[in-house]
């Protein structure tokens, strides 16, 4: 066999000709549609934008649950329901509420009433047990008494030594905040004590001395509790849910609010269709 060099025939080829036998291209047959087959512009309306929806559904599926599709599975809780051992704090919803599981399921506690429970209860009890401790301010506050706040004032002095404010009369109408409960930031300790005074003047016709009690307690312990929007260590959440199931209503604040909410395993499979 011989090595014969190879030739190979040139050929060319001319735009004409391409033109003719190869199928144009997207764009080409886009240029080529006829003006009469492009659809018309879409008029815009702000009316019906606001009424239109877009649809959640997607081709061959179900359409999608709405985001609030849980809302009638969450529920308040009884106290016999929940047991401190068995409760396992998770972390925070938005720096609030406390995420927590235990054997029946979901739990959402507000860290905020929780706490404000745990001290209404501790101020309650001060009544009978040793006073609240007090921490004596740098500068004291000096208020100036209307008329109402001085009557309302000599009507809960004792209370206010047993709940840890320390005060002390100037002349007239004028008194002097020395001290203040333990629990509660210095920043608070003037505008809750006009705001007891205003409470105990709207209420302290016809009620009795335990219910102006309950009243110097609740707002002491709202302005004291933890706040909305701030951050709990895992001890601290620990703490609060243990201190909260040994008060006497775990699951209602002193204004009557709900506490802790439940969602439970079998709301939960309910809800994602497995039962």
């Amino acid at each position: 066999m011989t090595d014969e060099p190879l030739h190979f025939e040139e050929r060319s080829f001319s735009a004409t000709a391409l033109s003719e036998t190869a199928p144009p291209l997207a764009f080409e047959r886009e240029a080529t549609t006829p003006v009469e087959n492009i659809p018309q512009e879409i008029p815009f309306s702000f009316e019906t934008a606001a009424t239109e929806r877009p649809t959640t559904g997607i081709a061959g599926y179900a359409e999608l649950p709405p985001v609030n599709s849980a809302d009638k599975l969450t529920r308040s809780i009884e106290v016999e329901q929940i047991s401190s051992a068995k409760i396992q704090p998770l972390g925070q919803l938005h720096e609030s509420f406390i995420i927590a599981v235990d054997d029946e399921g979901l739990l959402l506690i507000d860290q905020h009433v929780a706490h404000e429970r745990i001290l209404f209860d501790k101020y309650r009890k001060s009544e009978t047990d040793r006073p609240i401790e007090s921490q004596n301010l740098l500068l004291p506050e000096t208020i100036d008494l209307s008329p109402a706040q001085s009557e309302a004032f000599q009507l809960i002095e004792n209370d206010l030594e047993t709940l840890g404010f320390g005060v002390m009369k100037l002349s007239g109408r004028t008194i002097a905040i020395k001290s203040i409960p333990t629990d509660l930031p210095a920043s608070e300790a003037r505008n809750l004590f006009a705001e007891i005074l205003d409470t105990i003047e709207n209420e302290k016709k016809g009620s009795p001395k335990s219910t102006l009690r309950d009243d110097i307690a609740a707002s002491l312990a709202c302005k004291a509790a933890v706040k909305i929007n701030m951050k709990l260590t895992p001890e601290k959440m620990h703490w609060l849910i243990d201190r909260l199931l040994v008060t006497s209503s775990p699951t209602t604040c002193p204004h009557g609010r709900p506490v802790i909410l439940r969602l439970s395993m079998k709301d939960i499979e309910r809800g994602f269709h497995r039962t």
